[in-house]
């Protein structure tokens, strides 16, 4: 004798899949079955001779849509087959009649009727029919991320080349003249700021009053001074004469608030072992500036960021991911907050059953956190392997320099204590290690700009990466590839 156990929301799962006179809210965790029921509410509505033409389900990603159209056409044939899954047992206690499976049947063949797409694709859908009514381009599609960013990055290069082209002055073409690469590096880095926060603007200038008074006293003085040596030098005289101009100009000291006069230090931060790596030689800049050198943040400094974050939500992280998470980020703030944040929207999603940190939970951030880190950083990584076939050689190069916490090595080094390990982990099939001198070319070319120079040679034979902020993204994209770096320097 068989005991079937009725659960307590077995009543609500009925409704929701089998009340199609109101509307339902559904709400439970992470694998509680709500694509199931989402299912088979559609496949009862077309048992009851709803036109699929008629239903539309509407999800967040592309993914969750394309699984939710296969469950609704493997309940369909199941249901049309007289068999009713476990999963709808309780919305169709009595079965189905013949009419019902017979409006199934008929229902088989125009599946792909349903509307199952994203909230953004379903938007497409409804206005495409009319671009001259919506002002779009007949051809307007969706554009999934890499596309939106590959798209974002041409509008500014072509506005950059716009503002560069002709006659146009201003200060962005002085300095392009002084530092091209740096500049378009800069103006690309603002326009992913604005991307980002549509309503970021810029502090307004404060102009220093001490500055302009001296400015403007220099100014009088040299025109005095012209004035009354009795010497004749026509080119000095215009040269007090476009000062004073600007003088006049500027904005007087009565313009300028007194609350304005407040001592400035300025704090720059950069990642180099010298000054001259960060802001570049100048043998001034030693008067102007004093460097102080700041060590990578210790592990134990590493893990309070995510133990301390989990704790005021009343979440718990294991020491072992604590431990990765302080390795794959090779001492960098960023990184540690980029994967904590991921880590702990995970476990947020699946609170009500668990408040701690699951094996999933971690490689599901390490994903995300890959795909959320800053575009420069993705771009840089992609840059650099997408230049040939021999990808899958040019990446695990990349990882083997980025495998230990020294950040100079020589290819012998990086080849036998780095690359070797990580072959005999993967052990790829159909491929064999690179032998050294095959593996010393791939070093090679990543120095190149044809691969963006994301590698640099210190001295001979010694490689290094020529931001060593990379690092921390490249242990990401190996850990997601099953390849644990920097794991033996704990």
């Amino acid at each position: 004798m068989s005991c079937v156990k009725i659960l307590k929301d077995d009543g609500a799962r009925h409704n929701a899949i089998s009340r199609h006179d109101r509307s339902i809210l559904v709400e439970a965790g992470a694998g509680s079955g709500k694509t199931a029921l989402m299912a088979g509410r559609i496949a009862v509505m077309l048992a009851q001779g709803v036109a699929p033409r008629a239903i539309a389900a509407v999800t967040f990603t592309e993914l969750a849509a394309s699984e939710l159209l296969a469950r609704v056409r493997d309940f369909v044939a199941d249901l049309a087959a007289g068999h009713i899954a476990p999963e709808l047992a309780v919305g169709l206690p009595d079965g189905l009649s013949q009419a019902q499976r017979d409006n199934l049947i008929a229902a088989t063949a125009a599946i792909d009727e349903i509307t199952c797409s994203t909230i953004h694709g379903f938007c497409q859908h409804l206005i495409k029919p009319y671009p001259a009514e919506a002002d779009i381009d007949p051809g307007a599609a969706v554009m999934d991320r890499n596309q939106a960013d590959l798209a974002f990055i041409e509008i500014v290069d072509n506005w950059l080349r716009e503002r560069l082209s002709g006659d146009h002055g201003g200060i962005l073409a002085e300095m392009v003249l002084h530092s091209p690469g740096e500049t378009v590096a800069l103006m690309h880095k603002i326009a992913e700021a604005l991307r980002r926060r549509r309503s970021l603007t810029a502090p307004a200038a404060m102009p220093l009053a001490d500055h302009l008074g001296a400015f403007r006293q220099a100014a009088d003085d040299l025109s005095a001074f012209m004035q009354s040596n009795g010497v004749s030098e026509p080119e000095t005289e215009v040269y007090a004469e476009r000062l004073s101009e600007m003088a006049v100009a500027l904005p007087t000291l009565a313009e300028v608030a007194a609350p304005m006069r407040l001592p400035l230090k300025l704090v720059m931060c950069g990642i180099g072992k010298t000054l001259d790596e960060i802001i570049g030689s100048h043998l001034s800049a030693s008067r102007a500036i004093t460097p102080f050198e700041l060590a990578p943040i210790s592990y134990d400094a590493r893990w309070a960021i995510v133990t301390n974050a989990a704790a005021k939500l009343g979440f718990e992280v294991d020491r072992d991911f604590l431990i990765r998470i302080s390795q794959i980020s090779d001492g960098f703030p960023y990184y540690v907050h980029l994967i904590a944040e991921n880590l702990l929207w995970e476990i947020f999603d699946h609170q009500k059953t668990s408040k701690a940190a699951s094996s999933d939970d971690f490689h599901k951030a390490i994903s995300r956190a890959i795909e959320r880190a800053e575009s420069p950083l993705r771009e840089a990584y992609n840059y650099a392997i997408q230049k040939t076939t021999n990808s899958v050689d040019y990446e695990e190069a990349l990882w083997s320099v980025a495998e230990s916490t020294h950040l100079e090595r020589q290819i012998k080094d990086i080849y036998e204590r780095s690359y070797m390990p990580i072959m005999d982990h993967r052990k790829p099939k159909g491929r064999k290690p690179l032998d050294i001198e095959k593996f010393r070319t791939r070093l090679y070319r990543l120095c190149d700009q044809a691969h963006g120079g994301i590698i640099v040679r210190k001295r001979n034979s010694w490689y290094a990466f020529k931001e060593n902020v990379l690092r921390g993204y490249v242990r990401l994209v190996a850990e997601r590839n099953g390849v644990a770096l920097g794991a033996d320097h704990f």
